[in-house]
């Protein structure tokens, strides 16, 4: 499991905050923020973002300060799952940590209808993605096509892009940026 917890901690108290600080700053409870830096909580990525927002971190920042002996192996149940706040999927990470690395492999899912993104996003870096199940419907700038279990596509993600399930069951694609960009 990654040691989320403790980044948040060392961020906080290297700030000078106490638990209460940061509890009236974010809106959560002082019980709820000791349990997530305790790892005994695993946080979404909207308490996450809000949390780091008031210790003056990034998400990569977090989940870059997380250390990790290679090689890494990473069993299915132990994979962290996380919804996207103001967005219709979830993504699962697909290796622990990212300190040092340039690509950032994790699993979409996308329920039927819904798009990744209200409006196409960029980013900086590249974007592989395999489509593993369902139907999806993938906006690269002028270019859309529509990709089935088994069929990739990998592009500049700097072009605004963004996906929809057009299918009638969840779509499950691999998806790969470099550099990583959650």
């Amino acid at each position: 499991m990654l040691d989320i917890g403790s980044v948040l901690k060392k961020a906080r108290l290297e700030k000078g905050m106490t638990l209460e600080d940061l509890s009236s700053r974010c809106g959560y409870s002082k019980a709820l923020i000791s349990r997530i830096e305790n790892n005994s909580v695993s946080p979404s990525i909207g308490s996450l973002t809000k949390i780091s927002e008031f210790l003056d971190l990034k998400l990569y920042n977090i989940f870059s300060a997380v250390e990790v002996d290679e090689p890494q192996v990473l069993k299915k149940e132990k994979r962290q799952r996380f919804s996207i706040p103001d967005a219709d999927y979830e993504i699962e990470f697909l290796t622990t940590g990212i300190t040092a690395k340039t690509m950032q492999p994790f699993m979409l899912l996308l329920n039927s209808g819904n798009d990744s993104h209200h409006e196409a996003v960029s980013h900086k870096g590249e974007e592989f993605m395999l489509v593993l199940q369902g139907a999806m419907e993938v906006y690269v700038g002028d270019h859309t096509c529509v990709l089935r279990a088994g069929d990739s596509i990998y592009f500049k993600s700097s072009i605004p892009h963004k996906l929809k399930n057009v299918g009638k069951t969840k779509g499950v694609s691999l998806t790969i940026t470099s550099p990583p960009y959650y």
